[in-house]
């Protein structure tokens, strides 16, 4: 199966969401993450950003259901 060029959309920006996005980014997928929460670990926000990875914070936009 193939891994790479995919659409890949994670819910969530916690420790599990985050590494999954991470390692989604090095198998070269176009990710995106969600989280309806507004406290997330800003660290982990600005790390995604620099890779290349939409994050959107504090709600579920339809941008989650096109990927």
């Amino acid at each position: 199966m193939k891994y790479e060029g995919k659409n890949i959309g994670i819910l969530g920006l916690g420790k599990s969401g985050y590494w999954s996005a991470k390692l989604a980014k090095s198998l070269n997928n176009n990710v995106f993450v969600s989280d309806s929460n507004t406290n997330v670990n800003e660290m982990f926000v600005e790390d995604l950003k620099m890779l290349g990875i939409d994050v959107e914070i504090g709600i579920h936009s339809n941008q989650i259901l096109e990927i």
